[in-house]
Protein backbone atom coordinates (compact mmCIF):
# COMPACT_ATOMS: atom_id res chain seq x y z
CA UNK A 1 0.00 0.00 0.00
CA UNK A 2 2.69 2.47 0.98
CA UNK A 3 4.69 1.79 -2.17
CA UNK A 4 1.61 2.35 -4.39
CA UNK A 5 0.81 5.63 -2.60
CA UNK A 6 4.41 6.78 -2.86
CA UNK A 7 4.51 5.95 -6.59
CA UNK A 8 1.34 7.96 -7.23
CA UNK A 9 2.72 10.84 -5.17
CA UNK A 10 6.02 10.84 -7.08
CA UNK A 11 4.21 10.79 -10.43
CA UNK A 12 2.09 13.71 -9.26
CA UNK A 13 5.23 15.54 -8.13
CA UNK A 14 6.79 14.95 -11.54
CA UNK A 15 3.77 16.44 -13.30
CA UNK A 16 3.81 19.39 -10.89
CA UNK A 17 7.47 20.11 -11.69
CA UNK A 18 6.52 20.18 -15.38
CA UNK A 19 3.76 22.72 -14.60
CA UNK A 20 1.15 20.13 -15.54
CA UNK A 21 -1.00 20.90 -12.52
CA UNK A 22 -4.21 19.19 -13.62
CA UNK A 23 -2.40 15.88 -14.08
CA UNK A 24 -0.63 16.36 -10.76
CA UNK A 25 -3.98 16.89 -9.03
CA UNK A 26 -5.32 13.71 -10.63
CA UNK A 27 -2.43 11.57 -9.34
CA UNK A 28 -2.64 13.08 -5.86
CA UNK A 29 -6.42 12.54 -5.90
CA UNK A 30 -6.04 8.92 -7.02
CA UNK A 31 -3.67 8.28 -4.13
CA UNK A 32 -5.96 10.01 -1.62
CA UNK A 33 -8.91 7.95 -2.87
CA UNK A 34 -6.89 4.76 -2.46
CA UNK A 35 -5.91 5.84 1.02
CA UNK A 36 -9.48 6.63 2.04
CA UNK A 37 -10.82 3.37 0.56
CA UNK A 38 -8.47 1.50 2.88
CA UNK A 39 -9.80 3.02 6.08
CA UNK A 40 -8.18 0.44 8.33
CA UNK A 41 -4.77 1.35 6.92
CA UNK A 42 -5.51 5.06 7.03
CA UNK A 43 -6.45 4.91 10.70
CA UNK A 44 -3.28 3.14 11.76
CA UNK A 45 -0.74 5.31 13.48
CA UNK A 46 2.17 4.57 11.15
CA UNK A 47 4.52 7.55 10.85
CA UNK A 48 5.58 6.88 7.24
CA UNK A 49 1.99 6.42 6.06
CA UNK A 50 0.97 9.58 7.88
CA UNK A 51 3.87 11.45 6.28
CA UNK A 52 2.80 10.33 2.79
CA UNK A 53 -0.84 11.23 3.52
CA UNK A 54 0.15 14.73 4.63
CA UNK A 55 2.24 15.17 1.49
CA UNK A 56 -0.61 14.03 -0.74
CA UNK A 57 -3.07 16.51 0.74
CA UNK A 58 -0.64 19.45 0.86
CA UNK A 59 0.67 18.74 -2.64
CA UNK A 60 -2.87 18.62 -4.00
CA UNK A 61 -3.55 21.96 -2.24
CA UNK A 62 -0.58 23.55 -3.96
CA UNK A 63 -1.40 22.08 -7.39
CA UNK A 64 -5.01 23.24 -7.09
CA UNK A 65 -3.85 26.71 -6.05
CA UNK A 66 -1.82 26.89 -9.26
CA UNK A 67 -5.01 26.12 -11.20
CA UNK A 68 -6.75 29.02 -9.39
CA UNK A 69 -10.21 27.49 -9.56
CA UNK A 70 -10.58 25.07 -6.69
CA UNK A 71 -10.79 27.22 -3.56
CA UNK A 72 -13.20 24.89 -1.75
CA UNK A 73 -11.03 21.83 -2.39
CA UNK A 74 -7.91 23.70 -1.30
CA UNK A 75 -9.58 24.65 1.97
CA UNK A 76 -10.94 21.13 2.53
CA UNK A 77 -7.52 19.55 1.99
CA UNK A 78 -5.75 22.05 4.23
CA UNK A 79 -8.35 21.58 6.97
CA UNK A 80 -8.13 17.80 6.64
CA UNK A 81 -4.39 17.94 7.33
CA UNK A 82 -4.77 20.37 10.21
CA UNK A 83 -7.71 18.63 11.91
CA UNK A 84 -6.96 14.97 11.20
CA UNK A 85 -3.26 14.52 10.50
CA UNK A 86 -1.04 17.28 11.86
CA UNK A 87 -2.42 20.34 13.61
CA UNK A 88 0.93 22.12 13.34
CA UNK A 89 1.57 21.54 9.64
CA UNK A 90 2.94 24.80 8.29
CA UNK A 91 2.21 24.03 4.64
CA UNK A 92 -1.50 23.73 5.41
CA UNK A 93 -1.57 27.22 6.83
CA UNK A 94 -0.60 28.96 3.58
Amino acid sequence: MLSKLSALKETGNSHFKQNNYSHAVQYFSDAITLLKENTEVYQLNKPKLKEVAISLFTNRCLANSKLSNKDNEILEDANHVLYHLDSKNVKSLF
